[in-house]
């Protein structure tokens, strides 16, 4: 009983249920978007959100009787864990919207990037505790190192949105554990840069293939009309040629022979 009174002694009740009612909600948005005019359900999408839903509050039961302090000793070789599974994943993973990134049987399946954001964070915290009284540039470097070996596998996949949560992650630990502020200002100089690149890039390359197909639109218009016009100016052409064969143009006077000269653009006949 003790033991029970002490696990549940700090236990945060209003967070819990609040996420509670704030997960039922969702399945109950999932659910109501999949019903169609007549009242029929056409999808199951929030039989998954139940289960990821229950996965993740069994998970957190568990992780309540988990004292995280006692994993320190082994959160290295948890952290290789974790980039060896990113690199499975990047060659063997389950490919959605473009990027590997998830691990799954059937319809089910985990983004092992989500998880790893724990284990990088319980890693750089128990490295940067480590290394307070090392020297400032060298702390940082390897700091870095530890950065870039996710975030590198992540963006293999590619996936830029996970990898870019990283980033801010890291600076404010760094922030925290009193790493000078020149390098971390520095390292979101070089972050925010690259995104203002990236976007300037994206623009433009956005508008030159909309350019593009813009161009290509009325090329092909401009081909049909030409097209249309050719065949009825060698329909036209045919018709003349019936007309000379027959001579009932002449009779008309819509065709000019030797016979005829024109006067201020007049035909008459000789």
């Amino acid at each position: 009983m003790k033991f029970k009174l002490k696990i549940f002694e700090n236990f945060d009740f209003i967070l819990f249920f609040s996420v509670i009612v704030l997960v039922t909600i969702g399945i109950c948005f999932i659910y109501s978007s999949g019903i169609d005019s007549s009242g029929v359900n056409v999808s199951n999408e929030f039989i998954k959100q139940i289960v990821f839903a229950s996965s993740g509050i069994i998970l957190m039961l568990v992780a309540m009787f988990i004292d995280y302090r006692k994993l320190q000793k082994y959160i290295f070789w948890i952290f290789v864990g974790l980039c060896g599974v990113l690199i499975y994943t990047r060659f063997w993973g389950r490919e959605v919207n473009g990027a590997k990134s998830w691990l799954g049987i059937g319809d089910f399946g985990i983004q092992p990037s989500e998880f790893g954001k724990i284990i990088f964070i319980m890693y750089l915290a128990s490295f940067l505790e480590k290394t307070d009284k090392q020297d400032e540039l060298k702390r940082y470097a390897k700091a870095l190192v530890i950065l870039l070996c996710p975030v590198g596998l992540i963006l293999l996949q590619p996936d830029l949105g996970t990898a870019l949560v990283y980033i801010p992650v890291f600076l404010v630990m760094c922030y925290i554990a009193n790493v000078p502020k020149r390098y971390i200002l520095m390292i979101l100089g070089i972050v925010l840069s690259m995104v203002f690149s990236s976007s300037i890039i994206y623009f433009a390359y956005s508008i030159y293939t909309t350019s593009q197909e813009q161009r290509k639109a009325e090329l092909g218009l401009y081909d049909k009309f030409y097209g249309v016009f050719n065949e009825k100016m060698y329909e036209a052409g045919q018709s003349r040629g019936a007309f000379e064969e027959t001579g009932f143009g002449e009779t008309l006077g819509l065709i000019f022979t030797d016979k005829e000269e024109k006067i201020n653009g007049t035909p008459i006949a000789k």
